[in-house]
């Protein structure tokens, strides 16, 4: 199995992703997104592209999907319910990365983007930074949309990846 791969920045304004949609790119990696072109990312996202990733600045995983939402809006008048089933089907995970006071920066959560229930967007810690502990420790929630991430998997990586992921009861 090979991959194919679109890289696209963020001021080509949705005209590459638009592009990317007819081609058989196995993943997709969008620079920063800052306005409109979030929903052409989640366009993008959303056509079997698995395995693609963008970045976006936020304060914290559900400040990222608020500010999504916003930006998602900026592109026209959508029904905010449409925008959230989007986000939802087209990400998996978040990973907030934060600039510490000795200047370092480091992964400081990964949660699991969920399901949309009742007008809100759920998610799900994974790993949380431990100041105490100076590391990145589970949280104990399980990956409850782990089928994709196993299913696209290869021999050992598929155990480890249901090991990583099992219930920690």
């Amino acid at each position: 199995m090979y991959s194919t791969l679109c890289v696209v920045d963020n001021k080509s304004n949705g005209k590459q992703l638009f592009r990317a949609y007819f081609f058989v790119y196995t993943n997709i990696i969008v620079g920063e997104v800052r306005g409109a072109e979030a929903l052409d990312m989640l366009q993008a996202f959303n056509t079997g592209h698995d395995g693609s990733l963008s970045t976006a600045h936020a304060n914290s995983p559900e400040d990222l999907l608020s500010r999504l939402e916003t930006m998602v809006l900026m592109a026209g008048e959508l029904p905010l319910a449409a925008v959230r089933g989007q986000i939802v089907s087209s990400i998996d995970i978040l990973v907030h990365l934060a600039r510490l006071h000795d200047g370092s920066r480091k992964v400081m959560e990964i949660r699991e983007v969920g399901e949309y229930r009742d007008g809100r967007i759920l998610t799900y810690p994974l790993f949380q930074w431990s100041e105490e502990k100076n590391r990145l420790i589970r949280t104990g929630q399980c990956l409850r949309r782990k089928g994709k991430l196993i299913r696209n998997g290869s021999g050992d990586d598929r155990e480890r990846l249901q090991e990583l992921f099992a219930d920690t009861g």
